[in-house]
């Protein structure tokens, strides 16, 4: 009988193979040959197989857009870099393929970020209809109006910023701009999401003496594993199962994320149980308008709002810090940009700190206004935290 099993067992393992080089060489003809992008060119092992852009992201660290680049200057504007996705290097094609709804209606790509169980979202939200409906609470906070009122926020945080650098000054010590930009946007993300309440438990970013490599550290870290989770999305789910005591032993660095996790939930979870008794005074915090809205109550439940809290403040960071480092680097490193912006802010900064220059004056400064779109192009050329 175990003779008879071995031969039946060994008959299904090459019946399995058979099925499997069929498979193989049926999808490799059908994405050469009759898949939608087949006519787009490009490299065919991109066309093949996903593994071509993992490696780029993956191994090599985020290369894949770099190369990409050099796939354009060979193939065309319109390649395809995968099985599934072109990419456009043509401005001029801008208007086709970003519409307004009347033109043309879009559902989130479901391909990005998976696996980073972030999932409710309304970043994440695939259907158009509750993608718009999860978004528009948000949007009052973040118009030009929203953002004004908060303006008295992003001065005492920066206040705070120059009160820690100042005292840093003939002390001989190498602080890391990445690490402290980190710590500012942090503070002002905390801020705007949940009024003045520390967000990482203890105090603000701000006030850790090492400004907070935690903190740097646990984003870093998320950005790095947006390839691997979005190539293994079932990675997440296996990951649940694991017991929190066994993966921070293995992964010690994930101990912050898990502390960020959790602190995002207490946050969420106090304002909620506050209700509508926010302070009126002041503008509302982002979640506090978000959960006092109109928005149905399994919209508001504190599973989802912790979601959200935790891609707002870790989004809300990255971009920001990576804008003012890349700011601060080129000025940095160039002398004479450094003393036109001074010769710029001259006026306007007169009376710094005890009059903070007004949204308005700021915009009207070209220089200072050439820079900060520059950092922002510069940054979407090179996404990496």
């Amino acid at each position: 009988m175990f003779v008879a099993f071995i031969a039946s067992f060994g008959e299904a393992v090459r019946a399995t193979l058979v099925v499997s080089i069929f498979y193989a060489v049926g999808l490799l003809v059908y994405r050469l040959k009759f898949a939608p992008l087949a006519g787009f060119p490009g490299p065919k092992l991109a066309a093949i197989t996903g593994w071509y852009e993992f490696y780029y992201d993956w191994w090599l660290g985020g290369k894949y857009l770099f190369h990409i680049e050099k796939l354009h200057q060979e193939y065309g504007p319109i390649i395809r870099v995968n099985p599934i996705e072109v990419s456009i290097s043509d401005p001029t094609f801008y208007n086709e393929v970003y519409v307004a709804e009347y033109k043309r209606r879009t559902e989130h790509y479901d391909a990005f970020a998976q696996g980073l169980n972030f999932d409710g979202s309304f970043l994440l939200t695939k259907d158009h209809d509750l993608h718009r409906h999860r978004r528009k609470p948000f949007e009052p906070s973040f118009s030009k109006k929203g953002i004004s009122s908060f303006y008295s926020i992003l001065v005492e945080v920066s206040l705070k910023l120059e009160a820690r650098l100042l005292r840093l000054k003939g002390t001989g010590n190498v602080v890391r701009l990445d690490h402290v930009f980190a710590c500012y946007a942090g503070d002002i993300m905390g801020r705007l999401c949940f009024d003045d309440v520390a967000i990482d438990g203890n105090g603000e970013f701000l006030d850790d003496e090492k400004f907070a490599p935690d903190w740097y550290n646990v984003l870093h870290m998320m950005v790095l594993q947006v390839p691997l989770f979005t190539a293994f999305p079932w990675l997440a789910q296996i990951i649940k199962l694991v017991p929190k005591r066994l993966l921070l032993w293995a992964f010690p660095q994930g101990h912050a994320f898990n502390t960020f996790t959790e602190v995002a939930r207490q946050r969420v979870r106090a304002i909620i149980n506050l209700g509508d008794s926010n302070v009126e005074s002041k503008p509302a915090s982002v979640f506090h308008a978000l959960a006092n809205s109109n928005m149905p109550d399994s919209e508001k439940t504190e599973d989802r709002l912790t979601i959200e809290a935790q891609i707002l403040l870790a989004a809300g960071t990255v971009t920001s810090a990576r804008t003012i480092v890349m700011a601060a680097y080129y000025l940095l490193t160039d002398t004479r940009l450094q003393s036109e912006l001074r010769s710029e802010l001259r006026k306007p900064m007169n009376g710094w700190p005890d009059r903070a220059p007004t949204m308005a004056e700021l915009e009207n400064l070209p220089l200072l206004q050439a820079i900060s779109k520059e950092a922002l192009r510069l940054v979407n050329d090179d996404m990496q935290f």
